[in-house]
């Protein structure tokens, strides 16, 4: 089967399909890295974390945060949906530059130090420094350009796991016997309660109750961030709100956003390989059976040895 194209050549018929799904109209809502411009089910975290930086307008003050919460809870977009919608706020009053660092990705103090500079200068050599340096150099580059870092730390306990805690500890007395202070604010993910890791000297320097717990999600919100995430990716009228719910009843015994929006675009991808421009309930929950089952590998890593065992022997 062959089809002819505007300028005259002769193709695959069948790949008339690609960009032209009866449902879809733009995959990226659909993406777990995709930052909506409003965050749903968190409004009273995002009120929390506008407390903890009430102060930041002041060029002299910096903050600090630790967000904690299993996967899919939303840690990491809460943390990109604050920090976009502050560098908004506060525009031309204080000038934040945003990092994020997925300390898993790179999890030594080497690594993310590396990440940090060459976000602020690209030419900035890979070999040569010590930390000390470095941090020196993130700090007379901030001023120079009257910046302030806004630094994520994500899966941070793979940092601490690495240098126990020594790079955080570095990056809170950046200021330390300096005349101009406020030069980089904080904000570290984790699954884990990383703030009982911390030693004494780190811990009295973050502030113990500068920690945000999030909890899994409820149904309604599932059922809310599916709503969100099909309208921003598909056609008018191809979800209805049964389904909707349906998805998010589905999610809601994980409490995991990543399966509510798993489950939606899977269940899509069925609809359109039936050739059918809509998603009907049993596309759910035929995707629904598998999906969620698994474990995060991370989960396991984190499991101390007995608990490993445990699992290990459940499996066989």
């Amino acid at each position: 089967m062959v089809s002819e194209t505007l300028g005259g050549k002769r193709v695959a018929g069948y790949l008339d399909r690609i960009g032209a799904g009866k449902i879809l109209i733009d995959a990226e809502p659909l993406s777990y890295d995709y930052v909506p411009e409003e965050l749903v089910g968190r409004d009273e975290q995002l009120q929390q974390m506008a407390g903890i930086f009430q102060q930041i307008n002041d060029h002299r003050i910096s903050c600090r945060v630790a967000i904690t919460g299993n996967v899919g809870c939303g840690k990491t977009v809460l943390s990109h949906v604050f920090s976009r919608d502050l560098q908004r706020h506060l525009g031309e009053e204080r000038a934040l530059k945003l990092v994020h660092v997925n300390c898993r990705n790179f999890p030594s103090k080497a690594q993310v130090l590396q990440r940090i500079v060459t976000n602020l200068d690209s030419r900035h050599p890979e070999r040569g420094f010590g930390s000390g340096e470095v941090l020196q150099s993130i700090r007379k580059q901030l001023h120079g350009r009257n910046e302030h870092l806004l630094l994520i730390l994500d899966e941070v306990d793979h940092l601490l796991r690495a240098d126990k805690g020594d790079l955080l500890y570095q990056l809170l007395r950046i200021d330390e016997g300096r005349e101009i202070k406020g030069t980089i604010s904080l904000i570290i993910i984790s699954q884990e309660q990383v703030l009982d890791q911390l030693e004494g000297a780190v811990l009295s320097r973050f502030g113990q109750s500068n920690h945000i717990r999030l909890e899994a999600y409820q149904e309604t919100a599932l059922t809310a961030i599916a709503t969100q995430r099909a309208a921003l990716s598909c056609h008018e009228g191809s979800i209805s709100d049964g389904v909707l719910r349906t998805i998010g009843q589905r999610s809601a015994e994980t409490g995991d956003a990543r399966v509510a929006i798993e489950l939606l675009e899977d269940s899509i991808k069925k609809a359109e390989r039936a050739g059918r421009d809509e998603v009907i309930a049993n596309d759910v929950r035929f995707l629904a059976r598998e999906i969620g089952r698994t474990v995060e590998p991370s989960i396991v890593v984190n499991l101390n040895k007995h608990a490993q065992m445990i699992l290990l022997a459940l499996c066989r």
